[in-house]
């Protein structure tokens, strides 16, 4: 029984000493030249709100900026970004939006020009 108690104990210990890669990712993402550069505050009078997306690409974390609102909704165009700011995928138009949907899925956003900062 103390053998038991004893593995348990070792196999908790070593799992919860892990790193949290999404808050290691998000102070790295800040720091970011690109990610900086995509962040574009909105006014009062923005009728297309900017959000960054943060989401996986074939296992891969990636994130993209878009507007979202009612006339930028026609228009559909994202570039899929690496933590380094590489473009891995461009999906543009709207013979791409079934791919991007079915190949991409979202975790969060990350940025809101509404709230201008960080989510």
């Amino acid at each position: 029984m103390k053998k038991t108690i004893i593995i348990l104990f070792a196999v908790v210990s070593i799992f919860s000493c892990q790193k949290d890669a999404s808050k290691e990712n998000s102070i790295i993402l800040q720091d970011q030249e690109w990610f900086k550069e995509l962040q574009v505050p909105c006014d009062e009078n923005s009728i297309c709100m900017m959000r960054i997306n943060k989401a996986l690409y074939q296992e891969d974390t990636v994130y993209y900026s878009i507007y979202v609102g009612a006339l930028c909704d026609m228009v559909f165009s994202v570039s899929l970004m690496n933590l380094e700011g590489e473009v891995l995928k461009t999906y543009s138009g709207p013979d791409d939006l079934e791919d991007f949907n079915n190949e991409v899925t979202i975790v969060e956003t990350v940025y809101s020009c509404t709230d201008n900062k960080m989510k």
